[in-house]
């Protein structure tokens, strides 16, 4: 519970201070927050399929948690991106973690059901 507190913490640090730092600044911090609480940098999230992430996340014990952690992660990090194609890519994953999410906790959420649905709508605009 604690890591999730602290990343939710880092995150919002993040968002919130978007219009104070320049590009490289966030970017730097966007990767500190990969290395910090997923031990990878955005370049392995980038360059692995939704697939391979999904196999690699689920070798920890916190999976699912983790899951939605980096789903929140790769949603922020989407929003900022300018890259067409790296969008997509990161909106692929969030979806693809979405629906693990979903599928492991065994409910259906109307907050997940929604930000499915705003992914989706996203990755049919680009």
């Amino acid at each position: 519970m604690r890591m999730i507190q602290s990343f939710m913490n880092a995150l919002n640090k993040l968002i919130n201070g978007l219009n104070e730092r320049t590009a490289e600044e966030t970017s730097e911090e966007l990767e500190s927050i990969y290395v910090t609480y997923f031990d990878k940098s955005r370049t392995f999230i980038l360059d692995n399929t939704p697939e391979e992430m999904l196999a690699w996340l689920q070798q920890d014990k916190d999976a699912v948690k983790k899951a939605e952690m980096l789903a929140q992660l790769l949603e922020q990090d989407a929003l900022l991106e300018q890259d067409i194609q790296t969008k997509r890519n990161l909106l692929e994953k969030v979806k693809t973690l979405l629906l693990y999410q979903e599928r492991e906790s065994g409910t259906v959420s109307l907050v997940q059901r929604n930000q499915l649905a705003k992914i989706e709508q996203q990755l049919a605009e680009l």
